[in-house]
């Protein structure tokens, strides 16, 4: 993080992750006040951003930012 001072980190680790794991990793980010991060970190950690991998939700999520992953040929492999 000190060498290439990053805006974004999308954690992908939210499986099992305890409070407890996660606490070093957010303070890690917590100290990089410009630094976004998304809500997969887990252990009850809901970042700046939620992720959607499922497209884009019929009704808002009031006070939330999202970001949406969407494959363009229903395949999040090569096809």
């Amino acid at each position: 993080m000190e060498k290439f001072h990053p805006d974004i980190l999308w954690w992908d680790t939210e499986y099992q992750m305890t409070p407890e794991r996660a606490k070093p990793f957010f303070d890690l980010a917590c100290s990089y006040p410009n630094l976004l991060i998304n809500s997969r970190l887990g252990g009850g950690v809901l970042g700046d951003f939620e992720p959607r991998n499922s497209g884009i939700p019929a009704s808002a999520m009031l006070g939330r930012a999202l970001e949406v992953n969407m494959t363009i040929n229903n395949s999040w492999g090569y096809t």
